[in-house]
């Protein structure tokens, strides 16, 4: 699974947040669940910590749990545009992850509404602009989502709203991808 290719320093810090902040402060709800005392404290990693949640979550098995929660289960059915940002040097989306399923955005798997942007840095959910020790609070992923979304409506023939020329509906063209 993906946490197996978790950075060690951080699934040990995901780990004592975890405990501190779910499982510690519901043991008298818990305490009987099968897979809690493995959780709570004889795993060392997330990878071992999930192995056992599932049956804290109410899953039978961790492959029904995975089957449940893994979004690239579903993703070959996605219809709409969606656009996918993943940095090679996020933590918990390792590039690895992403690499198991870069065909469901290759041209012969993909329905032309998925794109994947694979970026060199951005960590986990940041991608600020500037230096990432002095970033400058602008979050360029917004852009290129919004770019992303108006290409799409205008390359899928929408009908135009009533009263606004087609030209100021959609004014921006995509060069990101």
């Amino acid at each position: 699974g993906a946490f197996a290719r978790m950075q060690p320093m951080l699934g040990s810090y995901l780990l004592r947040g975890v405990r501190k902040l779910f499982l510690e402060p519901n043991v008298s709800i818990l305490k009987d669940v099968k897979g809690f005392q493995a959780c709570h404290e004889d795993v060392d990693n997330m990878a071992d910590f999930q192995r056992n949640a599932y049956q804290l979550e109410g899953f039978d098995s961790l492959e029904s749990y995975h089957d449940a929660t893994n979004p690239m289960g579903v993703a070959s059915d996605i219809s709409v545009p969606t656009l996918v940002i993943n940095a090679e040097d996020d933590p918990v989306c390792a590039k690895s992850n992403v690499m198991d399923h870069v065909h469901l955005f290759s041209s012969e798997d993909n329905n032309a509404n998925r794109a994947l942007a694979l970026t060199r840095w951005g960590a986990h959910c940041c991608y600020f602009e500037g230096d990432w020790l002095l970033p400058r609070g602008y979050r360029w992923c917004d852009e290129v989502a919004v770019e992303f979304l108006l290409e799409s409506c205008r390359t899928t023939n929408l009908p135009p709203r009533e009263g606004v020329a087609r030209e100021q509906q959609h004014p921006v063209s995509s060069s990101v991808l």
